[in-house]
């Protein structure tokens, strides 16, 4: 679960500074998806460690 979380930190992490990096100025959409996908990560490697 623990792992699972720092997985989706990261991936909002790089997320946000490929946004920043690209002047982009919609993280907000960025943000979105990224947590969108992590929950779906969460989701799917939860059920073995729970």
């Amino acid at each position: 679960m623990f792992a699972s979380i720092m997985r989706v930190i990261g991936l909002l992490l790089v997320v946000l500074a490929l946004t920043e990096g690209a002047g982009l100025h919609f993280s907000s959409v960025w943000w979105a998806a990224a947590l969108g996908s992590g929950l779906m990560l969460l989701g799917t490697n939860n059920s073995p460690e729970s």
